[in-house]
């Protein structure tokens, strides 16, 4: 079996792009329950927003960048290590998106109208 070079390991081989998306959608008749969607959707986008905005999530990124660096030499190569560095990736990615500042436009443009 071939070496792997190192950043092309077998859980590091999908790139995801960056979000981004644009649409618009005309309401003909617009009633009581597209009020209470529009509602829900700026429930839910706030809440996300508080989630995304949260010292907790910090701290656990943190935590975790810090076990790994402490562990990197004795378990480089084990499975839940490898684990562990995939989710690293992944919060990495979900900060690199602004998934926040798209979301907040989302909840600016519900709540304006």
């Amino acid at each position: 079996m071939a070496a792997v070079p190192p950043g092309l390991e077998p859980w590091n081989r999908v790139r995801i792009p960056k979000a981004g998306n644009r649409s618009a959608v005309t309401v003909q008749n617009p009633g009581a329950a597209l009020d209470l969607c529009i509602a829900a959707v700026i429930k839910e986008c706030h809440l996300v927003i508080l989630s995304l905005k949260s010292q907790t999530l910090d701290a656990e990124t943190d935590v975790l960048c810090a076990v790994l660096y402490s562990n990197h030499n004795r378990m480089g190569r084990h499975k839940p290590h490898l684990a562990l560095k995939q989710v690293e990736q992944c919060l990495k990615r979900l900060k690199n998106m602004n998934l926040e500042g798209s979301i907040q436009d989302l909840f600016e443009l519900f709540s304006s109208k």
